[in-house]
């Protein structure tokens, strides 16, 4: 296998980032924890990774900035747009409840950080979670509150301002199990084409699972879950601290 040379402003090695295409060609590495385990550090620094160019460039947005933070979620929902929620930021301690934008519509140059005016109730602090733009709902998923491993599942509407964090309710469907760490992506082919689907991650009692849910909105608005079935009984391995990057 022959290495490909990338140039520009390498990251620092990290952990708990996040990394999430913003176009067809256009990557975005937002936080994440650097240096040695026990000497790390909590970053909020961001870089742009150009495929085409196999370019880092390190971003400087005007605007709020995010506080620091690892184990955050992060999500695009329209092109060069992403959104980032939650997080830790070490020490037992949480990122706020905040949403925020990053807006690269206008040049990496003239990118900035924007907060987002939510009204009402919020997922809430917390880390570990998984966060899916599935048009034109946000979705946040478990994690944990700093105190517990939850499975709950919040929306919000990018179309309905002023905007606001619903809870979803799922009366007539099983539940996936309490769990951080997992992955979360939408499909956008095949039998579960518009779902939110999530394997693995860890339970509460820090196992780790392989199981794959997919979450579905019906025409009358309401969602339930549904569990996916495995060829054979042929299942990866259970595994956490997976990500996707799209």
């Amino acid at each position: 296998m022959e290495l490909s040379k990338i140039s520009g402003e390498n990251p620092f090695a990290r952990f708990g980032h996040t990394m999430n295409s913003v176009s067809k060609s256009k990557f975005v590495l937002f936080g994440g924890a650097t240096g040695d385990s026990g000497k790390y550090s909590i970053t909020n620094d961001a870089y742009l990774f150009e495929t085409s160019q196999l370019l880092w460039k390190k971003l400087s947005p005007a605007g709020v900035t995010p506080t620091p933070r690892a184990a955050h979620s992060a999500c695009s929902i329209e092109l060069l747009q992403l959104i980032v929620y939650g997080g830790a930021t070490g020490g037992g301690g949480l990122a706020s409840d905040e949403l925020y934008l990053l807006d690269l519509k206008n040049g990496e140059e003239k990118c900035q950080w924007v907060l987002i005016s939510v009204i009402g109730t919020t997922p809430g602090r917390r880390y570990g979670h998984s966060m899916v733009f599935c048009k034109p709902f946000i979705l946040v998923f478990a994690g944990n509150t700093g105190n517990e491993p939850v499975n709950d599942v919040w929306s919000l509407n990018l179309e309905k301002s002023p905007f606001s964090w619903a809870k979803i309710d799922c009366p007539n469907s099983d539940f996936p199990l309490v769990r951080v760490y997992h992955a979360a992506s939408l499909c956008v082919t095949g039998s579960a084409n518009g779902m939110m689907v999530v394997f693995g991650g860890r339970t509460a009692d820090q196992s780790a699972l392989n199981d794959t849910w997919g979450l579905r909105r019906h025409r009358d608005g309401k969602w339930d879950w549904v569990r996916a079935p495995y060829k054979n009984n042929e299942k990866p391995s259970p595994r956490y601290q997976v990500r996707d990057i799209f």
